[in-house]
């Protein structure tokens, strides 16, 4: 693990071994994504880890190289909750097949 990397990953099996897709960091429910996106610790991840979720386990912003590529939410924090689902089901279904396989714009 490079220092100051998130704890965790997401890796695919290969004829050489499993090979690192992806990374999610999280913070706490319900926490500011935009103050978090623009902390030290992100400015350090973004460049340096090609495919990136960022969440608050609420809502799930995806980038691919450093740059924002998508955004869901499954719910927001409160008395009176509303799902996501589907466009939650497309990022998740981006974010899992690895930087491999996205086309650019």
């Amino acid at each position: 693990m490079l220092n100051g990397e998130p704890h965790t990953s997401r890796s695919r099996r290969s004829a050489h071994g499993p090979v690192t897709i992806s990374h999610p960091e999280a913070r706490g429910a319900g926490k500011d994504l935009d103050e978090a996106g623009k902390s030290e610790q992100m400015k350090r991840y973004l460049p340096a880890l090609p495919n990136l979720i960022l969440t608050d386990f609420l809502e799930f912003r995806w980038y691919v190289d450093g740059e924002h590529r998508q955004a869901a939410r499954l719910a927001r924090a409160g008395p009176r909750t509303r799902c996501g689902k589907s466009s939650m089901n497309g990022l998740w279904d981006n974010y899992k097949r690895g930087r491999g396989c996205f086309e650019r714009n």
